[in-house]
């Protein structure tokens, strides 16, 4: 040789992309006695299934060793292509190995052989050299070895030499590693949706160098530092390496505690909302949340399209789970124990909360689903009416008149104090007759609202229409004034509105809830009923709606999960699942120890760090699976 170009961005550093720029041109000190192949300058991307043919001296024994110095040729096809580079398949137990770096990849058009790759590193598990190998592509560097050669390539005159006009430079040669756009968050939402190692390779040719480098800091952080790779080993201990790759979408620790992050999904209609709400916890949050998702799933999945059923499952069989979400109050129902202007209340899980309540006195209306009542006291429906009923566990609390009427299904027990023989209520409006006007009608009594023009003294207290005369104010904007509202707070209730089934609200302020519903349960609300609704407690799953991947739920009903979505990324030497598998073993991270070939070899085919570590991200919140957003509510 008289003298060799290696190309300027070229570097035998490790943590650089050689592979990116694994080219040289050398001149020899006089011709050579060969035949001359050029180079191939069509786009590589169209030779992507068509076999190449190769020759070399590599090695041909399978311990990468020995067997080098005789010519051999085998034909292997293209697999993928990337900017630089392009993927070869090897099959029928040929492939090249080490020793033919810096050979050709050929490609026959009309009787002449055209240089299309130069053989740059091989790849893949066991057994070496058998499984792929990568190229750089000739075509990508046109232009470079025009410039060598004296030929003076003019892109900005030529804008079809580049592969995309950044990769024009002022001396007319293009750098086509320039047109690579894929960020390191980008670069690891496609290694997330790979499935083979070819992928992977193409995911990290298109890459720009610095999400490459990036990608590969933040693998070395998680494969020194945690042994069990987490969200929170992550973001503790490798937090500037997944801000420098993820920048402001690295999911960190959020400052919400377990219970806001419940009450937060439990108001979600979608899986973004979930997301959000997920992702605003603390790590400590997180994964007492994600223990009562876990409890759900493995104990309460045979009830998934009973709501009634299920719920009950998971309330009685994650308690334990919610109480440390959500840290009881064990205060008493029959009241006592709250600060001032809360009451208290039990949840499913069987645990009593002190919360702010509106503080409605026992007997007065109130709107169920909310803490609308005095502490003691409960919003229930009972009778034909919703008000507000004195809370106890035995009779002993409800005094000479009353007895104490246990509730069925409740999560403990407990009931409310309803009149008994001492106290007569015929009308069963919660007055006793001798203190009700109007004994047999329940539509009136001392807890009652006053109904203008029916010339009727509907609450008992000795008036007929009083306030009906005063100017109508409707707070709510419902149309309906405060005096003749039943809840002048909420323009969703009001004299006329529509019934809304299965919540045990009177939306239309005639006394009764969920009238007029046995034809349909529609408890989410979204418009189907239950006998066709699999989910009628979550409004987004309902026959045709999106399906959303990922997440293992079957949003449109059709009896089958993630229909018509990709395949996730494998399973491999996490050693918690089967081969081919999802992450089964629950540890949410796959890592992949990769070796390229050549590592330490004196020769031209550095094709890149010797250990590369691929990191997979699969658990709910990093990376690219972010984007399949697992349903957590």
């Amino acid at each position: 040789a008289r003298e060799f170009c290696i190309h300027e961005d070229y570097s035998m550093d490790a943590n650089s992309q050689a592979s990116r720029h694994d080219i040289a041109l050398i001149q020899l000190t006089e011709n050579a006695d060969a035949t001359v192949y050029p180079i191939y300058r069509d786009n590589a991307e169209d030779l992507t299934g068509q076999p190449l043919r190769y020759v070399g001296f590599g090695v041909s024994n399978r311990d990468g060793e020995s067997g080098s110095g005789v010519k051999r040729s085998t034909s292997l096809p293209v697999a993928a292509v990337s900017h630089v580079h392009y993927v070869t398949h090897h099959n029928n137990n040929t492939g090249v190995c080490f020793g033919a770096s810096g050979g050709p990849g050929l490609y026959q058009v009309g009787g002449t052989w055209y240089t299309v790759g130069i053989n740059s590193s091989v790849s893949g598990e066991e057994p070496t050299c058998l499984t792929r190998s990568f190229q750089t592509r000739v075509d990508a560097y046109k232009t470079w070895i025009d410039n060598i050669m004296g030929q003076n390539p003019r892109c900005g005159a030529q804008p079809d030499l580049c592969q995309c006009a950044e990769a024009c430079m002022a001396n007319g040669v293009c750098s086509n590693a320039l047109c690579a756009q894929d960020t390191c968050n980008e670069l690891t939402e496609c290694l997330t949706d790979c499935d083979d190692e070819t992928c992977g390779l193409i995911c990290m040719g298109d890459a720009t160098a610095e999400a490459v480098s990036a990608y590969r800091a933040l693998a070395r952080c998680v494969g020194d530092r945690c042994p069990e790779p987490n969200n929170r080993c992550v973001s503790e201990q490798c937090g500037q390496q997944a801000m420098a790759c993820f920048g402001e979408d690295f999911n960190g620790p959020g400052r919400e505690n377990c219970e806001s992050v419940f009450r937060c999904i439990q108001a979600c209609s979608d899986s973004d909302c979930v997301q959000a709400c997920y992702q605003a916890g603390t790590f400590d949050a997180r994964e007492q949340y994600g223990a009562i998702v876990e409890c759900i799933q493995a104990s309460c999945a045979e009830f998934e399209n009973d709501r009634f059923e299920q719920q009950r499952c998971y309330y009685r069989t994650c308690a334990n789970q919610h109480r440390v979400c959500i840290p009881p109050d064990n205060c008493s129902l029959t009241g006592g124990d709250c600060p001032n202007e809360q009451a208290c209340i039990v949840e499913g899980w069987a645990s009593t909360y002190c919360r702010p309540t509106q503080g409605n006195a026992i007997g007065a209306e109130c709107h169920s689903g909310s803490v609308s009542c005095v502490d003691g006291s409960i919003c229930r429906f009972r009778g034909t009416g919703t008000n507000c009923q004195q809370n106890c566990y035995n009779d002993a609390d409800c005094g000479d008149d009353a007895a104490c009427v246990l509730y069925e299904g409740a999560p403990i027990e407990y009931g409310a104090c309803v009149s008994g023989a001492a106290c007569a209520d015929t009308d069963g409006d919660g007055a006793c007759d001798s203190a009700d006007c109007a004994p047999n009608d329940a539509s009136r009594h001392p807890a009652a609202m006053e109904t203008c023009g029916n010339d009727l003294d509907d609450n008992c207290d000795g008036q007929v229409d009083e306030g009906c005369n005063e100017p109508c104010t409707d707070a709510d904007g419902d149309q309906t004034c405060d005096r003749d509202d039943c809840a002048p707070d909420n323009p969703r209730i009001h004299p006329g509105a529509p019934e809304q089934c299965s919540n045990q609200i009177d939306e239309d302020c005639d006394g009764m809830a969920d009238e007029g519903c046995d034809a349909c349960t529609d408890a989410d609300g979204d418009g189907f009923c239950a006998d066709v609704d699999c989910r009628d407690d979550v409004i987004g799953i309902y026959p045709g709606a999106q399906e959303l991947c990922g997440n293992g739920i079957d949003e449109d009903c059709n009896g089958v999960a993630d229909d018509g979505c990709p395949m996730g990324p494998p399973c491999q030497d996490d050693g918690g699942c089967e081969p081919g598998d999802p992450d089964a073993g629950g540890e949410g991270f796959v890592i992949i120890k990769k070796s390229t070939a050549d590592e330490g070899c004196a020769c031209n085919a550095q094709g890149g760090p010797a250990d590369t570590l691929w990191l997979f991200g699969v658990l709910m919140g990093f990376g690219a699976v972010r984007r399949a957003r697992k349903r957590l509510g």
